[in-house]
This record gives structure tokens, sequence and C-alpha cells, in this order.
């Protein structure tokens, strides 16, 4: 019995380690990485018009304000939106119709 609980403690002593060395060569590379001055950036639109129209038809129910919209929309509780888009997919249209039906 004394064994089985000195091997979690050398996994964890290990993981310590490990975390550590990614931890420093991740802030090495972050050193080489970064400019040396601050220089303006141009920001640039991140979605297209087409990412944007697909992203609507979608109902996301893993972010709760999307479930908060849907739910608020077809009068239903959140609990019921979630399901729905469970079994029906991800879309949009689909959702609210089972919605509706159901």
């Amino acid at each position: 019995m004394a064994t089985a609980k000195k091997a979690p403690a050398k996994k964890a002593a290990a993981a310590t380690k490990v975390t550590a060395k990614k931890a420093a060569t991740a802030s090495k590379v972050a050193a080489k990485s970064a400019p040396a001055t601050k220089t303006a950036t141009k920001k640039t639109a991140t979605h297209t018009a087409t990412g944007l129209k697909q992203d609507r038809a979608r109902v996301a129910a893993g972010q709760a304000h999307e479930l908060a919209y849907v739910a608020a929309k077809s009068g239903k509780p959140r609990a019921a939106v979630k399901k729905a888009v469970k079994s029906a997919g991800p879309s949009r249209k689909a959702v609210m119709k089972k919605l509706s039906s159901a």
C-alpha cells in the first residue's frame, strides 16, 4: 500500500517539472519574437461576409448568450433549446423548427 501512495507523488513531481520547463520555453520564445519597439499595426477584419452569414445560420449550444437569445426568441427555456440543438443539429432553422413543434 505504501508504494501505491508514492506513485502519484512521483507523477505530480514530474508534471511540475514538465510544466515549469514549458513555461520557461514559452517565455524564451516570446522574448525572441517580441519586437524591440512598439509599432502601429493595422487591424484587419477577421470575418468575411460569407463567414458571418455561416455563423449566424448556426446556434452554438456551448455559448450561454446564444442559448439565451434563442430561448427568448422562441419562448422556451434554455434547457429545451440545448436539447433541440443536440437533436436537430446546429442549424438555426432546424432548431427553431424543432422548438416550434415541441
